[in-house]
């Protein structure tokens, strides 16, 4: 093999691997909820979905929690990713992925 060649199934390999493992999407949570089976304290989070999980990621700390959470089939794209929160606000029911018709429910 030469060297594009390998460059070459390299990146491929890359590229499916990113797309294995979906994309993620930075969101601020301002006050301490629960989210799904998490405790979340305020601060600045990267959300993906791996399987039937949600994961969220401290960016400042670096941590990362799983929760279980069921992909929802939306007819719409939704414009911007966003939480929906119970109504006394004190945990994270729904994340809305932005660019894309799916949602995220999390389970308690």
């Amino acid at each position: 093999m030469t060297t594009k060649s390998l460059l070459a199934a390299g990146a491929l390999f890359l590229a499916g691997f990113a797309t294995a493992y979906g994309r993620s999407y930075e969101v601020f949570i301002p006050s301490a909820v629960e989210a799904g089976t998490l405790q979340l304290a305020p601060g600045t989070y990267r959300i993906s979905q791996r399987g039937n999980d949600a994961i969220f990621t401290d960016l400042n700390t670096g941590k990362v929690y799983k929760t279980p959470a069921m992909a929802v089939q939306m007819t719409a794209k939704n414009p911007q990713t966003d939480l929906m929160f119970s109504e006394d606000g004190t945990q994270i029911r729904t994340v809305a992925l932005g660019g894309h018709a799916v949602d995220l429910q999390l389970s308690n």
